[in-house]
């Protein structure tokens, strides 16, 4: 898979640039993705900023995947343009989030979406976090489509500079799914690095299919270790 990733500023105290995205991951080579299109983005004197772009996506599809139960694009060759915006607030806040909508063409239906994530910094040892997403997509010349809603909450602490630890906990109703991790991180020193890792996911609606799903439908735990060698090349 080959991917091109440009972007082009024209100028800035705002900024208007180009966002070019090309794959060629078929075994042909030929063009798999593309995105192309002007953004504008500008900073506040709130010390939040925006962004705004309209985008040209292509998309060759050689096998068709699944956006949610019953719902699935074929494969085929389809292009289409969206509107994406995103507002930040300033980073620096104790309190601070960000928006974002996304609307248009999607491949060959449409598609409606937007989400808030809002943060606060409970600490310098703490940090909370969450997400809303709303998600419509509706292929009227299939009468197919969904709506999905998703939540998530994150926890971040750090006890001090080698040891910290995550908590994620994710909702997702196209798939009538709970996906939670769990991360502990030690870092005794520079390069040495220490990861245990639980993940647990869990089914929702457990008579959605036939035969009836498991409550669980994963468990993991993972430990790992790293040690990044200088070889003083």
């Amino acid at each position: 898979m080959k991917t091109s990733h440009r972007r082009l500023f024209l100028f800035c105290s705002f900024c208007i640039g180009l966002l070019n995205v090309i794959i060629n991951g078929n075994a042909d080579a030929t063009l798999e993705s593309a995105t192309l299109g002007p953004g504008w983005s500008d900073s506040l004197r709130t010390g939040g900023m925006f962004d705004i772009q309209l985008l040209r996506q292509t998309e060759s599809l050689r096998q068709p995947f699944d956006l949610a139960e019953g719902v699935a694009v074929s494969p085929g060759e389809y292009a289409f343009t969206v509107f994406e915006g995103r507002y930040f607030t300033s980073f620096t806040r104790r309190w601070h989030g960000s928006v974002d909508v996304v609307a248009g063409p999607f491949y060959d239906g449409n598609r409606m979406a937007a989400g808030v994530r809002p943060s606060w910094n409970v600490s310098r040892y703490l940090n909370v976090s969450g997400a809303y997403r709303f998600e419509r997509v509706r292929f009227p010349e299939r009468d197919s489509g969904f709506n999905a809603h998703i939540l998530r909450l994150r926890f971040q602490g750090t006890f001090n500079t080698a040891v910290s630890c995550a908590a994620f906990v994710q909702y997702n109703s196209a798939i009538d799914a709970v996906i939670t991790n769990l991360r502990f991180r030690y870092n005794p020193r520079e390069g040495v690095d220490l990861y245990l890792i639980y993940n647990h996911g869990l089914n929702t609606d457990r008579y959605r299919l036939i035969p009836i799903l498991p409550r669980t439908d994963n468990r993991i735990v993972l430990l790992k270790y790293s040690h990044t060698v200088n070889m003083g090349i």
